[in-house]
């Protein structure tokens, strides 16, 4: 009898049977009406194979040595949640009906009475795999029946949560610029779009991130794609450079970071991701920090300590990173070891909860300073 199976790829059928004559017979029909085939002698392999594998059925005989049948399918449905949609047929030579009711009790799907009939087998085998066919595509429907529901109620809700994130970036004094995996500008704050040029707005804004040769844009474009590619494999990246204007105006501080691909959790991703479709069709990839040098002046020492716990120079470290300068110049201007700022970093990290330099320049970026 020949199996219509359900799918392209051959189910996996785990025939457990201790008798060795009626085992290669099982295998030998199994395997010629399409199916792939592991055995096992008893109860004990089975339980053993099933650390390494999922069946698409199970065919088991009742009555082994040392564990038997009903053992084996108390394991499986008392232990293996990863298996409860995995058939259960019992194979037995006792086909009093009490015996067929413990089956059941216990969590079989079926119940097939020795001799085998395998017409009626391979019948069964092929009705329970397609079953489970129907109830898989039902919840793969109902999942995106689900998902495109809650997609539109909070499409509206994510638009709003997207504008008032923006609009609260806009009252922060650095300027801070998101781009997309491709370079495309995404967001730019208010302040963003006022030190790059007063006058251009967001045309000024593009001119600096995307032409190429004039004040000093070959070392910002050269650490944009850096960070891109970064971002693409997973890594962190941060540079610091100063931005050249002209008619002698103070160069520009400029911070490019890479942003975590991050993967949320299933409760989280939807809102969130929502947001994030909302801001750019390709994820965010890359953050901007720009700040003016002539007007840019440090948090007060005092509140760092207050807010942080931070010692004296640990706060001084602090905003020289978000001043974008390196290690090593940081070492050369404090006159101590680049390991002494190492240290300083991790405490720094410890103290204000950030794993990574980008966010603690971030974090440093956005806090309240007293006025020019």
């Amino acid at each position: 009898m020949s199996a219509a199976v359900p799918g392209t790829c051959k189910p996996l059928i785990l025939c457990v049977e201790d008798e060795i004559d009626l085992r290669d017979d099982l295998v030998e029909e199994l395997e010629a009406a399409g199916y792939k085939v592991i055995v096992a002698d008893n109860g004990g392999e089975a339980l053993q194979r099933l650390d390494t594998i999922r069946p698409d059925l199970i065919l088991c005989d009742v009555t082994m040595p040392d564990t038997d049948g009903y053992e084996v399918l108390n394991v499986l449905r008392g232990t293996r949640p990863d298996m409860s949609d995995v058939p259960f047929v019992f194979l037995t030579a006792q086909a009093g009906s009490e015996h067929v009711v413990r089956g059941k009790r216990a969590g079989a799907d079926d119940y097939l009475v020795k001799p085998i009939d395998f017409d009626l087998m391979l019948a069964t085998i092929h009705a329970r795999l397609a079953q489970v066919s129907r109830i898989q595509l039902k919840l793969a429907t109902e999942i995106n029946r689900i998902g495109s529901s809650f997609s539109e109620r909070h499409e509206a809700s994510a638009r709003r949560a997207f504008k008032r994130v923006t609009q609260t970036l806009d009252y922060v004094a650095a300027g801070i610029v998101l781009l997309d995996a491709i370079g495309t500008v995404r967001f730019a704050n208010r302040a963003a779009r006022l030190l790059v040029d007063d006058e251009a707005g967001d045309k000024g804004l593009l001119r600096l991130i995307d032409k190429v040769g004039t004040h000093g844009i070959v070392a910002l474009n050269k650490a944009v794609t850096a960070a891109i590619a970064a971002y693409q494999a997973g890594e962190d990246y941060v540079d610091s450079l100063a931005i050249p204007r002209p008619e002698g105006q103070r160069s520009l501080l400029v911070t490019v970071c890479a942003l975590d691909d991050y993967d949320l959790q299933e409760e989280e991703a939807a809102s969130v991701l929502a947001v994030d479709k909302l801001a750019s069709e390709e994820r965010l990839a890359v953050a901007i920090f720009i700040s003016d040098s002539e007007y840019r002046r440090p948090a007060p020492v005092d509140t760092l300590i207050s807010l942080f716990g931070l010692t004296a120079t640990e706060a001084q470290v602090a905003w020289a990173f978000a001043e974008g300068k390196r290690s090593e110049e940081i070492a050369a201007s404090f006159g101590i070891s680049p390991t002494t700022v190492s240290f300083h970093k991790r405490n720094l990290f410890q103290k204000t909860h950030t794993n990574r330099q980008a966010d603690l320049i971030a974090l440093m970026l956005t806090l309240p300073l007293p006025a020019a």
